[in-house]
């Protein structure tokens, strides 16, 4: 078990309701759908808009106000929610805990994806295990 620096809950676990979560746990919670207030949170979280985080989720305006009002997401929209914030988890591991650096670094455009800030890479699975590996990279000193 690693030690963390701090103690409040992941993102993953904010969204989910529960902490010391499991992967079989995230998954059962994902085919059945979270609530919308996940989209809530993972905006707050990022610090964007309800336009941007509808483009990195793939989710047009009009679904996501549909879900608003019906108050739950689909399983494959629940999926990319819980995705997306696995990898700012990540990103706030890597800026030591820092959640509004690990917020800017989301949203701040790299190079190394051509340009495309990771919060945008990650709009796909390959997008977003190319944003992963390039926080493994940074965190253990790997430069390509």
């Amino acid at each position: 078990m690693e030690n963390k620096t701090k103690s409040s809950p992941s993102l993953v676990e904010k969204i989910i309701g529960a902490e010391n979560i499991n992967h079989s746990s995230v998954i059962d919670v994902a085919k059945a759908g979270l609530p919308f207030r996940a989209i809530i949170t993972l905006e707050k979280a990022l610090k964007v808009s309800r336009r941007e985080i509808s483009q990195a989720l793939q989710i047009e305006l009009s679904s996501m106000n549909r879900r608003e009002s019906s108050g739950k997401l689909r399983a494959e929209e629940s999926d990319r929610v819980l995705r997306l914030a696995n990898i700012f988890d990540q990103a706030t591991e890597l800026m030591e805990g820092n959640g509004d650096s690990a917020a800017q670094w989301m949203v701040t455009p790299r190079e190394i994806l051509d340009g495309e800030k990771p919060l945008m890479h990650s709009k796909t699975e390959t997008g977003a295990k190319e944003v992963e590996d390039l926080i493994n990279r940074i965190r253990y000193g790997v430069f390509s």
